[in-house]
């Protein structure tokens, strides 16, 4: 049975020990992967340049710092492989990057600031007011379809490697 992990790394204070902790469950041969994103705030999540995906990029991250997440999680996984006992994985940095009005990124993007929403408004790093939810979606895909751009997800960094 293959120890996997999404998402959940990024949480925890002793990484390293706890991946380590869980491989000693894992027998030899066993794969061990986790997936992690890569939050990195960076104005290549849009071209050409958006106001909107900016401030909502900005929230996103905000969200995560505030919940106490590391946001380079998935450029860590390597050394957190290596740091609980484990060889140098394999590795793979993907993304949805796309443009036009069926591009899936405005429906991830509006999805991800609606589940944050309650941690935006606790944090005060943003009010339902100013993010006004409902219309999210429609908005950003205007704005980058209204200029011919293209717009991507957060990266998703996968590791894994067998146990010998």
């Amino acid at each position: 049975m293959p120890s996997w992990g999404a998402l959940v790394l990024q949480y925890l204070p002793e990484r390293a020990a706890i991946l380590h902790r869980l491989t000693q469950h894992l027998r030899p041969g066993g794969v061990v992967a986790f997936q992690e994103y890569d939050l990195t705030t960076d104005s290549s999540l849009f071209y050409p340049p958006s106001p909107l995906w900016q401030r909502a990029w900005n929230w996103v991250t905000q969200a995560f710092q505030g919940a106490g997440a590391e946001l380079q999680m998935g450029l860590k996984l390597y050394e957190t492989f290596l740091e609980a006992g484990l060889p140098g994985p394999q590795m793979r940095y993907e993304a949805v990057l796309a443009g036009g009005p069926e591009s899936p990124v405005y429906e991830l993007c509006a999805n991800v600031v609606r589940a944050l929403l309650p941690v935006l408004v606790k944090l005060g790093i943003a009010t339902e007011e100013e993010v006004e939810i409902e219309t999210l979606e429609d908005r950003l895909r205007a704005e980058i379809v209204d200029h011919q751009g293209v717009a991507r997800s957060p990266a998703l960094v996968s590791a894994w490697v067998r146990k010998s």
